[in-house]
Formats: C-alpha cells, structure tokens, sequence
C-alpha cells in the first residue's frame, strides 16, 4: 500500500482537533509540550506537527500513529500506513512476518516461551516501533484472535527480561519450527532437494544434545554449508519468502555461535514489545463474558503510551 501521509494527517485532524487533544497525542507519542505551536485549524495544526515529526528528533511519524492506534484499534487507514512505511523502509517485511505468523501457528495453543524466543531470533534487528510496523497486518488476526491473552502475558514476559534459554534452544527452533515451516511457505520446484537438505539438516541440529562446545561447533561448522545450498534453491525459486525463511535459519546460527562462544545473543525485548503493542493496536475478536478497557482507555495512555518513544 503506497505511503499516504495527508490521509494520516487528516485523520488526526478529525480525531484529535484541539489543543488539549493534540498535545496529548503528541506527548504520548514521546514530544514535548515546547515543541507545539498551537494553531486553531485542527489541519493546520497537525500539518505543522507532522512536519515537526519528520524530523526525527522526538515525536515521530511511527509513535504517532502507534498511539492514535492504541485509542482506535483495528482503524484500516491507520494500518495502511505502517504497511507503507514497512513498504517504503523494510522492502522484504512480509516475508519476514509471514516467517514469524507460520512460527507462531506453531506453537499455538501453549506458546512455549523459550520457544517464542528462539522464533524471535529469526528476526532481523530491528526498533519496536519499525518491528511494528512490519509484522502489524500479517499477525493482526492472530494477535485479535483466541490467543490473545496468553500470546500478551508471553510477549510481556519476554519484553521484561527472561533468563536466557540454553543454546540448545535455538537448535530446537531451527530443527522443528522453522525447517518444517518452509515447505509451507511456498511450493517450490526442487522441493525433493529441500528435503534431502533438510533430514541433513535436522540431523545436525539433533546432535546439539547439550550446551557444550563439542556439541555445537560441529553444528556452526558444517551448518553453513547446509544453508548455502538452501540459499541456492531460494534464488533459483526466486519465491522471497523462502529466501526470508533461509535468512531466518542463518540469523538463528548467527545466535547460536554467539551463544556458543559465550557472547550474549541478541535481545528480544524490541519485537516483543511491538508484538504487545500490535495486541494493543487490535480489538479481540472472540467477546469474553466480561469484556476488559479498550487499550485507550486503561493500558496505552496510562500504563504504556506516555512512556513509549520511537527508540525502543
């Protein structure tokens, strides 16, 4: 969807058209009070502050939208532009949502945690608020749907702060979410051959019985081997999400080295905090006996929004 900014802007204009509103806005989505120059056009107003926005130094496009979307959930114009802005600035962000989507059916209904956080490391390093953009219409259903709670108390745990999974828990990621997943995916010509790499593959990730040394490097030694041959069925595909899926695997070995090599692999609190925001950015679509606030009215103006920046 092409990047439409007067669309955005003339919806804050209509949705948030006084002073009162504006600043309030503005400050939840990480601005200052200093920074506004009140004008009595509500489209004046925010034409000037989208403007002061686009200059990336406090209230920014992303937050903006994130927080009006926290006070209306599911607003399709609102989603349509961080699928432009994912469009414009992250050209491959369905292919890498759609990997983090088919994970995450996976592990549905209990969603492990450790597992939740090995998926996560298929991810390319991202802020949340980038992340949010990228994974927010791809997983909206998901998150909406009756896994909603236990999907907010798994991200919420992650965003905290966990003890670090083994790094035998990034090989369980690899060998049996990831590698299944990528036949389902896209159908491919050679997928006889995917197969034969991929017993080889699984094969290898089952002999990382432990977190010692001798058990992974035979692993990162010999696994990029493996995946440069995927490399090669993904090109000659030319299906990009099956190259997202191979570039998954190979940022989930770069994890495992690192961990091997007693180096912290990398955080995960971005992605999980844009994941309980997309939930926030979503009606449940499954009513409950005793439905809770709107995330406008409890969690994001009070608890989360004021204090998010477009830095996470």
């Amino acid at each position: 969807m092409p990047l439409d900014e007067k669309k955005v802007t003339d919806y804050l204009s209509a949705n948030y058209p006084g002073s009162t509103a504006a600043r309030a806005l503005w400050m939840w989505a990480g601005g200052s009070r200093e920074e506004i120059e009140y004008k009595t056009a509500a489209q004046e107003q925010w034409s000037l502050l989208w403007a002061e926005a686009k200059k990336l130094q406090s209230a920014t496009p992303l937050p903006l939208v994130r927080e009006a979307l926290f006070d209306h959930p599911d607003e399709e114009m609102l989603f349509g532009f961080l699928d432009g802005l994912a469009e414009q600035d992250f050209s491959e962000w369905r292919e890498t949502a759609r990997l983090l989507l088919v994970q995450l059916e996976k592990l549905a209904p209990d969603f492990d945690l450790q597992a939740i956080w090995a998926a996560s490391q298929s991810l390319p390093e991202l802020t949340a608020d980038l992340y949010l953009a990228v994974i927010a219409s791809t997983l909206k259903g998901l998150f909406s749907g009756e896994h909603r709670k236990v999907l907010e108390e798994r991200f919420q745990t992650l965003k905290e702060g966990v003890q670090i999974p083994p790094p035998t828990a990034v090989a369980d990621g690899m060998q049996l979410i990831v590698l299944p997943v990528i036949p389902e995916l896209v159908v491919f010509d050679d997928k006889s051959q995917f197969g034969d790499g991929a017993v080889k593959i699984r094969a290898l990730l089952k002999a990382a019985t432990d977190s010692s040394r001798e058990t992974l490097m035979p692993v990162i030694e010999k696994m990029p081997e493996y995946i440069d041959n995927l490399r090669k069925l993904a090109t000659k595909s030319g299906e990009k999400e099956l190259e997202a899926a191979v570039s998954g695997i190979e940022r989930q070995l770069a994890c495992l080295e690192k961990m091997a090599n007693g180096e912290d692999p990398p955080a995960v609190e971005n992605i999980s905090q844009a994941c309980v925001h997309l939930i926030w950015c979503t009606r449940r679509e499954i009513p409950e006996a005793s439905e809770e606030q709107t995330p406008a009215e409890e969690e994001s103006n009070t608890a989360g929004g004021s204090k998010q920046t477009n830095n996470e």
